[in-house]
């Protein structure tokens, strides 16, 4: 089979605001659509992403970009660049961030603090009786974490939002959203280098343990600051989205969540359903190494290729009612997360921070109602920028 091509564009204002309709009609198109605007091969398929993500050798991540400014940039410092490196290298730099983020530490010196923040935060909103979900409880539960965890200045901290924003915006294809994040990502690192340095941060801190392992040789000291930025940027817009889609799925589906708040041993089930349906990143991009069949379709070596681990999320192929908020649902395999060696290495504190808002809103709100929201527009990122809600408690 030649590789279709399709005009559609999942990168207008009104596809990023609602794109599912393009995913389906892409899906359909064929298991490789070439988008010529952007010189891309689009990959939107469940079982296609999957098994892409799982093959680092054939799908190099070394155009994690869906654009070549940004590819080329990030490249020139790959060996430290947790998204683009390749194994064994790849493994070491996680091995940096493997001690915070270890589900065994996550739960000694996390999970705590997590579940405080959610119950402070949730009893003081409950109590006013409405609140923007994402301005109110998504964005300052999730900076506050990310923050202290850090250790970070003040300096910076109204400008955190913006930046993780930016960056997001600068892996999407050669537009103006990605050409003003390229700008904004420069001005970030000038912050890190600037506000961040060792006698910057607080002793004991994820940030102090970065450094930590520069004066132990672990790492170079010119990785510092990139690995920061890892820690940053992709934990807050991620987890942010996700918990504000969480209030508005709930609202629009008040017996699910009767059936959490009945059941909580439910919780981990939801939010896996809430990153299924609303992925909050929805692709990357991969470069093809080798030629290579993709379902059929053969793809020439060097094809940039748009993976959509949204698409792949509703692909009705493998998922049944995949447009259905279902948190009942078998929904282990979805790829929200990613899959494979690059496979996100947050993931354990996002799900934390989650379950604990889940937890606390389901102890004490019976029932949400909600707005449509303002859609939040970004190239990779698909969110909310405000969302007003009403609780009644019980």
């Amino acid at each position: 089979m030649t590789i279709p091509e399709s005009a559609l564009d999942p990168f207008s204002d009104a596809a990023l605001a609602d794109p599912w309709a393009i995913y389906r009609e892409l899906r359909d198109v064929g298991p490789v659509v070439r988008l010529p605007e952007y010189d891309l091969h689009a990959v939107m398929r469940f079982e296609d992403v999957r098994r892409i993500l799982g093959d680092w050798q054939t799908f190099s991540s070394l155009s994690v970009g869906l654009n070549s400014v940004f590819n080329e940039m990030a490249g020139q410092s790959v060996d430290t660049n947790l998204l683009m490196a390749s194994p064994p290298q790849h493994h070491r730099l996680r091995e940096v961030f493997g001690a915070d983020l270890a589900p065994r530490r996550l739960r000694e010196k996390v999970e705590g603090f997590v579940v405080e923040r959610a119950d402070a935060l949730v009893d003081e909103l409950v109590e006013r009786g409405s609140f923007d979900a994402v301005n109110d409880l998504a964005r300052p539960y999730v900076m506050g974490i990310i923050y202290e965890l850090n250790g970070l200045p003040e300096s910076g901290r109204d400008r955190f939002f913006e930046w993780a924003g930016a960056m997001f915006n600068a892996l999407g294809p050669m537009n103006a959203r990605a050409q003003q994040g390229l700008q904004s990502v420069g001005e970030m690192f000038g912050w890190l280098h600037s506000q961040a340095g060792r006698d910057q941060v607080t002793p004991d801190s994820w940030t102090a343990h970065i450094y930590d392992a520069v004066e132990r040789g672990a790492i170079p000291g010119a990785t510092a600051h990139e690995l920061l930025s890892t820690y940053i940027a992709p934990a807050l817009d991620t987890t942010t989205h996700s918990l504000g889609w969480a209030i508005k799925l709930f609202a629009e589906n008040p017996d699910q969540w009767h059936a959490l708040r009945d059941d909580p041993e439910l919780i981990p089930g939801a939010y896996r359903e809430i990153l299924r349906i609303q992925a909050p990143v929805h692709h990357f991009g991969r470069r093809v190494e080798e030629d290579v069949e993709i379902d059929g379709v053969r793809v020439p070596a060097g094809a940039h290729l748009m993976v959509s681990y949204a698409s792949g999320n509703r692909d009705e192929r493998y998922w049944e009612r995949p447009d259905e908020f279902d948190i009942t649902r078998d929904n282990t395999r979805q790829l929200a997360f990613g899959y494979g060696v690059h496979a996100c290495i947050g993931q354990g504190l996002a799900r934390a921070e989650g379950h604990a808002i889940l937890a606390a809103l389901a102890r004490r709100v019976e029932r949400f109602e909600a707005g449509d929201g303002t859609p939040f527009l970004n190239n990779l990122v698909h969110g909310l920028d405000s969302l007003d809600v009403r609780v009644t408690r019980g």
